[in-house]
């Protein structure tokens, strides 16, 4: 039988006071709206970038960029391998798998960051669609650029013990590797900026 108000009407249903869509998760949300924002930034494939979509500096930059990462790429990759050339000695001391793996990481994030700039400025694989070196450039550049400025400075305010100051080496490899990743990260953003001004010509 159902139910009724004392004086015999029906309940009806109550309206939600939430707004609609507030019981989606925020992250979510904001991927909804950065697609509705801006997806046409990074929709199409390389090959079909407009004439002019890639300015003759930002092709400099890049080549800068790649020039430069072969400093911390491969340095990373021989102390991956086990090497503690260049290390101090406070350092090469008791390094194991995980220091191993940790310096195959950043000589990973380094050369993804630099294959990704590269294929965005010179159109390499135009069957790819553009976000996919997008987020590899934006992914490897902005882990190269926060680890390589994480490391420098902590090596900065190492102990003033012979075995603790750190080799020139290592203040170049970081310091590189910092710059590599700005380098990336600002000619990415340069190239969104123009794309977002002049989304089907010539930025």
């Amino acid at each position: 039988m159902p139910l009724t108000d004392p004086a015999g009407n029906a309940p009806t249903a109550r309206k939600s006071s939430r707004p609609a869509g507030a019981t989606r998760p925020t992250p979510a949300l904001f991927a909804l709206y950065a697609r509705d924002r801006w997806g046409q930034l990074w929709r199409g494939r390389l090959g079909a970038l407009p004439h002019g979509a890639v300015r003759p500096w930002m092709r400099v930059a890049v080549v800068v960029a790649a020039a430069l990462s072969l400093v911390p790429a491969v340095t990373h990759t021989v102390w991956a391998t086990g090497s503690t050339a260049g290390m101090a000695a406070s350092l090469a001391e008791g390094r194991g798998s995980d220091e191993y793996a940790l310096e195959a990481v950043f000589a990973a994030f380094t050369v993804l960051s630099a294959a990704a700039a590269l294929m965005i400025a010179f159109g390499l694989g135009r069957s790819l669609p553009l976000r996919v070196p997008l987020a590899l450039a934006w992914l490897g550049s902005g882990a190269t650029a926060c680890w390589g400025c994480w490391l420098w400075l902590s090596i900065c305010v190492m102990g003033d013990g012979a075995g603790d100051r750190p080799t020139a080496l290592m203040l170049l490899t970081y310091a590189v590797q910092m710059i590599t990743g700005l380098i990336v990260v600002a000619t990415g953003a340069r190239f969104l900026a123009a794309r977002s001004r002049h989304p089907g010509g010539t930025p």
